[in-house]
């Protein structure tokens, strides 16, 4: 009898990543929003014991975000490898999948703990802060990156969650650690009903005992849902090559966002040299927009396994469907955005500005700005598809020319050309440039016919009779 195909026996093995993109998107953008809104809540809650502490907070930020961007970066790597072995009918290899998700948490936990004991001080005085908000924010970086292990181990389960379709799992997790830890500032931070004010210290250990509580409710749910997945943790699979083909999805993600870091802090240079208020508009705007951007991020974070699991399973008519939804749901999110910003810029540069002068640069910025959102929006969607495909280096390689061969080329020359006046245009310029890129390299690595000789094996092992993998 004649194999039958597998994007028809494996759509059977996990309906969960063949519902429409919006019913598994929906609830990691819930989750996603709703962390956005709390570090909002956290700042407030920091900067009410002092400006010293807020300063603290900010100067050890830039190390924070290499935590963030070592874990959320490698996480498209797991459910692209976790999501596109179940498309394969691959039960063993997604296992080892999860335990490489594991192994790569330590790694890093080790690499963070090192820099809380022999780097943090370093880092501090490298800034140039003063005697007390260096001891903050050296004790900031001591407990987040010393007892980071939770915060990575959170991250490769609710990755392995998502790359097996339960997404509203990795809400539940995402939610309640939010929620402690929203909690727990407002008891350690500030000092309420009786407790001492511990400032800093007390965000910090906040945030890692939030991270703790989520790490193990996401554990938890993987044991649950995922218990024959996880009992192939010990397949007979080497475990080297698991971890390298996450990296290979993985490691691009990680220096994507690193890149968007360093271009923040050029680009920070370039407004400086226009004005200091053009310098606060723009942050101002970054704040905002940021709220507007994760619910895309969070349809970004779904389109990744949903999109691997059909190219790998050959499904080419519904992996253009998702492509096609992706970018629907993106452009009116950032349509939305873009309108806001318009009709309400002055009111919102009044949250940050309360000089008229300064209040009326915001709104020329943020109206200008937002023209770009909808193409920003491709951008990030069309380098999740280049990754789910199977081109990580060139979803890399489009951002990295985005950043560094658009938008700050294109500033330097606005900025010379016409100052603050003109400096704006350099971001939505750049962005709908590089959103026709965008486009155009992902329908090229969905429209690729061979998958590999591992599709082809899967194509040979795939059961007949149309039966589930």
């Amino acid at each position: 009898m004649k194999p039958s195909r597998p994007a028809a026996s494996t759509r059977n093995d996990n309906p969960a990543l063949a519902r429409p993109l919006w019913r598994m998107a929906l609830p990691v953008m819930a989750s996603m929003t709703s962390n956005a809104l709390y570090g909002l809540m956290d700042g407030m809650f920091v900067a009410s014991t002092g400006e010293a502490a807020l300063a603290a907070v900010t100067l050890a930020a830039p190390a924070s975000l290499v935590m963030v961007a070592l874990a959320t970066g490698t996480g498209p790597g797991i459910t692209a490898f976790v999501s596109r072995c179940l498309g394969e009918c691959d039960r063993q290899r997604a296992g080892r999948g999860a335990l490489g998700a594991l192994v790569l948490a330590l790694a890093y936990f080790a690499f963070s703990a090192g820099f809380a004991l022999f780097g943090a001080a370093p880092f501090m005085e490298l800034q140039g802060a003063s005697d007390a908000v260096a001891d903050s924010g050296r004790l900031y970086l001591a407990i987040v990156c010393g007892a980071s292990l939770g915060y990575y181990v959170e991250v490769a389960s609710e990755n392995v969650l998502l790359g097996c379709g339960r997404s509203k799992l990795v809400m539940a997790s995402q939610l309640a650690g939010a929620a402690l830890n929203v909690a727990l500032d407002f008891l350690l931070v500030p000092g309420f009903f009786g407790l001492p004010a511990f400032g800093v210290a007390g965000a910090a250990t906040a945030t890692v005992v939030a991270q703790t509580a989520a790490a193990a409710l996401s554990v938890g749910f993987n044991l649950k849902v995922n218990r024959a997945l996880l009992q192939e943790m010990a397949a007979p699979i080497p475990l080297g090559g698991v971890v390298a083909s996450i990296l290979r999805v993985g490691v691009p993600g990680v220096a994507i966002q690193l890149a968007s870091c360093l271009s923040g802090v050029v680009l920070n240079g370039v407004l400086m040299g226009c004005s200091q208020q053009c310098v606060v508009a723009y942050g101002a705007y970054l704040r905002l927009q940021n709220l507007f951007f994760m619910p895309v991020y969070g349809i970004a974070a779904s389109l990744v396994p949903m999109a691997s699991y059909r190219f790998w399973s050959r499904d080419a008519g519904g992996l253009r469907r998702l492509w096609r939804q992706a970018l629907l749901m993106g452009a009116s999110i950032m349509a939305a955005a873009c309108a806001t910003f318009w009709a309400a810029a002055l009111p919102l540069a009044s949250l940050f500005v309360q000089d008229p002068v300064s209040a009326a640069l915001c709104e020329r910025a943020f109206r200008t700005l937002s023209l770009g959102l909808a193409f920003a929006a491709v951008c990030v969607l069309g380098n999740s598809m280049l990754q789910a495909c199977g081109k990580p280096a060139l979803s890399f390689a489009l951002t990295a020319a985005r950043l560094f061969g658009g938008m700050l080329p294109l500033a330097f020359a606005f900025a010379w050309a016409g100052g603050e006046a003109l400096v704006w245009w350099a971001l939505p310029a750049s962005d709908a440039l590089f959103a026709v890129i965008a486009v155009c390299a992902a329908r090229w690595a969905m429209a690729r016919k061979a998958v590999g000789a591992r599709g082809r094996k899967a194509e040979d092992r795939a059961p007949s009779g149309g039966e589930s993998c």
